[in-house]
C-alpha cells in the first residue's frame, strides 16, 4: 500500500517545483513536444517523439505484481506489495531530432540488474503541408551487472553474455485532434539464451492514443513476436498495455497503466512476457517524467 503512494508524492513534488520555475520559454517548449504523442513512450513501447534540444527528461517507471492471479488478490494488495520491475534514468535532447538516454533497471528476464543506453533519431515530423506522418528509429543496448559468482548469474561466462540489443523503426500519424496511431517493427538480439530459445527475435506492433483533452489521453499498445517459439503453447504471450496519461502545462507526465508485461525495457518484455491476461497476470504500472531545460 505504501509503495503506490510514492509515485503520487513524487509527481506532486514535480508539479509544485515546475510551477515555481514556470516561465514563458519553458511553456512554449513544452507545447512543442510530442506532435503525435506527448511522451517518448506510449505504454510499453517507444513513440516517435524526441526531446527538444537542451531538454533533460528525468524518468522513473514502476511495474507491480499480478492483480488477479494466484499471486495477486488481497494477500498482495492486488500486486501493490510486490515489484516486478523498476527503472530510473534520464534522456537528453542533443538536437531537436536526436535524443540519448541512460537508465538502470531491475530486469525481469534471464539477465538482471541491467544498465541501458539508448538513442532515438527522428527522421520525419508530421506537418500540415507535405509530410503526412512522423518516423523515428530507436536503438537500445542493455548490459547486465549480475555477479557471475552467485548462483543466479553462474551462466555468465563471458562479457558478451551480459549484452542484449534492440532496434526498431516507428511510424506514427496524428489523424485529428482526437486520434493518433503508430506502427512499429523491431529486432532484438540476446547474446545468451536458454538451450531451446532463439538469439534473434523480430516483432511488430501498434499503438493508439485518444486525446480526451489537451493534457489527458487514453493509450493502448501491443507487440507481437514473429517466432514459432513465442506462442501460448510455449508459455509466451504478446505484451499488451493500456493507460491514462496526464500532462502538465510544463510538459511533465504522469502515466498510470495496466499491462501483462513485467519488464520495462524492450530487451526484457519482448523476449520474456509469459503473463497471460486471461489468468489475471496483469499489473499496475506508473511512469513519471519531469522535463527541465538545461541548455538554452
Amino acid at each position: 500500500m505504501r509503495i503506490i503512494i510514492i509515485p503520487i508524492l513524487i509527481f506532486n513534488a514535480l508539479v509544485n517545483l515546475s510551477a515555481q520555475e514556470q516561465n514563458t520559454d519553458t511553456v512554449s517548449i513544452a507545447k512543442e513536444l510530442g506532435s503525435v504523442f506527448n511522451d517518448s513512450r506510449v505504454v510499453t513501447v517507444q513513440s516517435t517523439e524526441t526531446l527538444r534540444k537542451g531538454m533533460l527528461d528525468l524518468r522513473a517507471s514502476f511495474r507491480f505484481g499480478d492483480i488477479a492471479s494466484n499471486e495477486g488478490g488481497w494477500s498482495s494488495f492486488f500486486g501493490m506489495d510486490r515489484i516486478a520491475d523498476v527503472a530510473a534514468g534520464a534522456e537528453y535532447g542533443v538536437t531537436d531530432d536526436i535524443t540519448v538516454g541512460a537508465f538502470a533497471s531491475r530486469g525481469t528476464g534471464l539477465l538482471r540488474q541491467n544498465v541501458h543506453g539508448s538513442v532515438k533519431i527522428k527522421l520525419l515530423s508530421q506537418n500540415n503541408s507535405n509530410i503526412p506522418l512522423s518516423a523515428s528509429i530507436f536503438g537500445l543496448g542493455s548490459l547486465s551487472t549480475m555477479d557471475s559468482g552467485n548462483p543466479e548469474g553462474s551462466f555468465i561466462e563471458t562479457f558478451q553474455h551480459r549484452l542484449a540489443y534492440h532496434a526498431s523503426i516507428i511510424l506514427a500519424r496524428n489523424f485529428n485532434d482526437l486520434v493518433s496511431f503508430q506502427f512499429h517493427g523491431g529486432y532484438t538480439y540476446r547474446s545468451i539464451v536458454l538451450f531451446d530459445d532463439e538469439n534473434d527475435l523480430f516483432n511488430i506492433g501498434g499503438a493508439l492514443k485518444l486525446h480526451l483533452t489537451q493534457n489527458i489521453g487514453l493509450l493502448v499498445d501491443g507487440n507481437y513476436i514473429l517466432s514459432d517459439t513465442r506462442n501460448s503453447n510455449n508459455g509466451y504471450y504478446p505484451a499488451i498495455g493500456a493507460g491514462i496519461e496526464l500532462k502538465t502545462n510544463e510538459g511533465d507526465i504522469l502515466q498510470v497503466n495496466i499491462t501483462n508485461a513485467r519488464g520495462i525495457f524492450e530487451t526484457d518484455f519482448l523476449p520474456y512476457t509469459t503473463s497471460n491476461w486471461r489468468d489475471g497476470e496483469f499489473r499496475v504500472g506508473f511512469t513519471l517524467s519531469k522535463k527541465l531545460k538545461v541548455n538554452p
